[in-house]
């Protein structure tokens, strides 16, 4: 008992009690309440800093171990428009603008994902509004 007399050890007991008390209401969760929010996207000239960042960031870049600056699966952060465009799977760019049906970064938000995951991992999948605009913006020269 006398250790418990000790006021470091209290310094240590109280830390421990904060930590464990708050550190959940700081932690990341698998879903967060921002991949719920609905974003549209307009039918034509669409563009990655007026329209798809927000949309990425919301989607994709929102929960752990996804496309985020930090959280780089794959190697891939969609907050980033040159690393968009840069970034390649398989010796193969994800983005091939004016041609939206072949690229990869389409092709992983649809069923059709020829053999890879479909993205986000384990969803909330993108509703159709979504990955049409990410194709239009593609198919109209993904632009910045």
């Amino acid at each position: 008992m006398s250790s418990i007399k000790n006021p470091i050890n209290w310094v240590y007991i109280f830390i421990f009690i904060l930590t464990s008390t708050l550190l959940p209401l700081f932690s990341c969760k698998e879903s967060t309440e921002g991949e719920n929010k609905e974003i549209e996207l307009p039918n034509t000239n669409i563009t990655y800093y007026k329209h798809l960042q927000e949309l990425f960031v919301v989607k994709c870049a929102s929960a752990p171990g996804c496309h985020s600056q930090i959280d780089q699966a794959s190697g891939l952060n969609l907050i980033d428009y040159n690393d968009i465009m840069t970034h390649t799977v398989e010796n193969e760019l994800i983005v091939q603008p004016q041609h939206g049906e072949i690229s990869i970064l389409y092709r992983i938000l649809i069923e059709d994902t020829r053999g890879r995951l479909r993205m986000p991992l384990n969803g909330p999948y993108l509703n159709s509004n979504n990955t049409n605009g990410v194709k239009i913006w593609i198919d109209e020269g993904a632009n910045p």
